[in-house]
């Protein structure tokens, strides 16, 4: 977030840098020592050095005429509600399957006679169909 925030272009390629320390931080805790050492190396070392070279080669000042643009009425009440809006409908979309009652771990077998679950199987617990029941009673 920085990165972008930030009014300074040399501050927001640091932050940039932090960033890619992060992550080469998080592909270690998974494991990945050597995508968090290339990370390190290729990214944070010549990528960035590359950047703020170009950076204060071209002399990026604070004191740039940047204009505030003209607001329209109304704007910043209409981004937070689309803002919420898309939050929402991505969370409802990632969440749904999960939410459902499909998903639910199946309860103990049914009793005799009654109809049989239609819940998704949980991770990690076999999934047995009829056919295998019938089978596995048999012998």
């Amino acid at each position: 977030m920085s990165v972008v925030v930030l009014r300074n272009a040399v501050h927001g390629a640091l932050m940039l840098v932090v960033n890619f320390f992060t992550i080469a931080v998080l592909y270690a805790v998974l494991e990945a020592q050597f995508l968090a050492t290339v990370q390190i190396i290729v990214y944070a070392g010549a990528i960035m050095v590359l950047f703020l070279f170009v950076i204060m080669l071209l002399g990026v000042d604070r004191e740039d005429d940047v204009r505030e643009p003209a607001r329209v009425r109304g704007q910043k009440p209409a981004a937070v509600l689309l803002g919420v809006l898309l939050f929402a409908a991505l969370a409802t979309g990632i969440a749904a399957p999960y939410l459902s009652a499909r998903s639910a771990c199946p309860s103990p077998a049914p009793a005799a006679g009654a109809p049989a679950d239609t819940a998704l199987p949980c991770a990690g617990s076999p999934r047995r169909t009829p056919s295998a029941t019938r089978r596995a009673s048999v012998r």
